[in-house]
């Protein structure tokens, strides 16, 4: 079980190093971003909903690979929030 949970801690770091990459960013540069330009963002995702749309379907990825490394640790605390 420690290596299944393993090769899919694996996967998720690398599903989302790529996801951060392709926008020429890090988790912590999106982090400090957001924290500066919240308002900002909310603004341009409520003008371009298709990009809107783009993100949560990213988000719904990660939180599902979240949800599976939960399963695979037999988690039976509280869930973790979604990502934005």
């Amino acid at each position: 079980m420690n290596q299944q949970l393993e090769i899919k801690r694996a996967e998720f770091d690398q599903a989302k190093e790529a996801l951060y990459s392709s926008f020429d960013t890090t988790a912590d540069e999106y982090v400090n971003y957001m924290s500066k330009n919240g308002a900002k963002v909310k603004a341009y995702l409520d003008a371009n909903p298709d990009i809107k749309e783009q993100i949560d379907d990213l988000s719904a990825q990660l939180n599902a690979l979240m949800e599976e490394e939960e399963s695979l640790m037999g988690a039976g605390s509280a869930p973790k929030p979604p990502l934005p």
